[in-house]
């Protein structure tokens, strides 16, 4: 499979009706990845959730780091709410840029969300967010 492990595919049920995960993992199957490597959270409603979840599977797995792979406006508030979650050692980059004309509310939605979170925890005085550089695949 590479250089990871697994690759945790999150998302619950879109506005069309289809559960995100699901079609993510069909997507990972129809182009070579093994069923066997990819974990399924249906219930990652929201990035918080999926970090939670994300958390949760790779202590039990023993896994230390992971890639977060989502579009090019949502990696840093991903890593960001990951380190929040405790994966320490997050790193992260962007599927295939593909122009949607919801970007730009996109952006502006991301610009708020990860401040909301950042200013959320900076007020908590929890800093260990800044300790290191950040589907989910475990390396």
């Amino acid at each position: 499979m590479g250089a990871a492990k697994a690759i945790l595919v999150s998302g619950g049920r879109g506005a069309e009706g289809l559960q995100e995960a699901d079609v993510m993992r069909g997507f990972l199957v129809r182009n070579g990845v093994s069923s066997s490597a990819i974990i399924l959270d249906r219930a990652g409603n929201n990035t918080r959730l999926t970090a939670i979840h994300a958390r949760a599977i790779m202590q039990a797995r023993g896994w230390r780091s992971a890639v977060v792979v989502t579009q090019y406006y949502h990696v840093t508030r991903a890593k960001l709410v990951l380190r929040q979650a405790g994966v320490e050692e997050v790193s992260g980059a962007a599927a295939e840029y593909r122009f949607a004309w919801t970007d730009p509310w996109s952006i502006i939605r991301e610009w708020a969300g990860f401040y909301g979170y950042l200013l959320r925890y900076v007020s908590s005085g929890s800093l260990t967010i800044f300790k290191s550089s950040a589907a989910i695949a475990a390396r």
